[in-house]
Formats: C-alpha cells, sequence, structure tokens
C-alpha cells in the first residue's frame, strides 16, 4: 500500500471499519487535529473515493481551503 494514494486504499477497504485507522501527525487526544497536512489529505481522499468521513477532527477551519483538488 505505500505506492497506493489515500484515496486508493480507502476505495479498497470501503467494507473496513475505517473509522478504526489514524492518519494525524498532531493527534489531539484520540481526535485527528484537523489542521495537518495528513488530516488535509485523509478529508480530499474520504471525499474522492465518495465515502463518507467517520474521521473526528478537532478543528477543520484551517484546512477548508486546502482540501480541494
Amino acid at each position: 500500500y505505500a505506492q497506493r494514494s489515500k484515496q486508493e486504499v480507502l476505495e479498497r477497504g470501503r467494507a473496513l471499519p475505517l473509522s478504526l485507522t489514524f492518519s494525524c501527525i498532531s493527534p489531539k487526544g484520540t481526535a485527528h487535529c484537523g489542521k495537518c497536512n495528513k488530516c488535509a489529505e485523509r478529508m480530499r481522499a474520504f471525499r474522492s473515493a465518495g465515502l463518507s468521513d467517520p474521521t473526528t477532527y478537532r478543528s477543520i477551519s484551517r484546512l477548508k481551503g486546502r482540501i480541494h483538488d
């Protein structure tokens, strides 16, 4: 999976419990920070894959402009 995009990984694993996956490099407790580049990649991947994002983010306001393709 190292050579695959986050979107490709999500598409392959859509039947798995994606809420148990973690990407954040600066977590706030058990939640994703919602501010780092990995959170932005995660949000973009869920959207691009057409999947609902089950992730709890502490903040997303700073990322809104960074998650668009």
